[in-house]
């Protein structure tokens, strides 16, 4: 569990360490029909501990996507915990740099989560973020007229995604909970299968959170167990 107050809603994004093995497992049985690309959001500190171990025991990569602001903050991954999941061959995007609705901003504020997230980070790591995730899936022009400006290659959205399908460079993703058995969501994503090209190729998930275990251990950000992205 994370060392500070849950969001409202949040808890019940964050799952289990076997159920992050039910995901490893769940994206090696259908490997043959569709890469399921996990990804874990906000770089809770747990990310670099027990999400990186059992994605490395996997054998399988995965996408965080950081909040740049919260780095070396309590219960937060501090900046080379972000240099050692790269080096291990994981890729780092954009979450912003506060979990804020990014619909509710003023113009500055919006600015600086959309461009200035996306400097840090590529100040810490030495290289291009090219890929970025809205903080509650939440967007409307505004929003992805700044995105655009700021030059990602890829804009990720657990909105439902029924209006992003096929709509480059934007990707839906489904949120999983700690309730979703691994039957769940393998239905989830045969079903999304059908609903645009792009999805044949590629399917995503994310999660929120590990429970369990000590607070600067365990609390881990699970973006990719909790939602399933579905994109190409």
């Amino acid at each position: 569990m994370p060392d500070r107050d849950f969001e409202p809603g949040e808890e019940r994004f964050w799952i289990e360490p076997w159920q992050l093995d039910d995901l490893i497992a769940l994206k090696n049985k259908m490997q043959s029909e569709v890469n399921l690309v996990l990804s874990f959001d906000d770089a809770n500190v747990s990310d670099h501990g027990i999400v990186a171990e059992r994605l490395a025991q996997g054998g399988i990569s995965a996408t965080f996507y950081v909040l740049a602001e919260m780095l070396g903050i309590r219960s937060y991954m501090e900046r080379r915990h972000l240099r050692a999941l790269m080096e291990a061959g994981h890729i780092i995007g954009s979450h912003g740099l506060h979990h804020v609705d990014w619909r509710h901003v003023d113009a500055a504020t919006l600015r600086s989560e959309t461009h200035d997230s996306k400097a840090m980070l590529e100040e810490i790591l030495g290289c291009a973020v090219t890929k970025v995730a809205m903080p509650y899936g939440s967007y409307d022009r505004r929003v992805l007229a700044s995105i655009k400006a700021a030059d990602y290659e890829r804009i990720f959205s657990c909105d439902g995604g029924p209006r992003l399908y096929d709509r480059a460079p934007f990707q839906p993703r489904l949120a999983v909970e700690r309730t979703h058995t691994p039957a769940y969501l393998e239905h989830r994503i045969r079903r999304d299968l059908g609903k645009g090209p792009r999805l044949l190729q590629e399917a995503r998930i994310f999660a929120k959170g590990i429970r369990g275990g000590t607070a600067r251990d365990l609390h881990t950000l699970l973006p990719l167990a909790n939602t399933l992205i579905l994109a190409g």
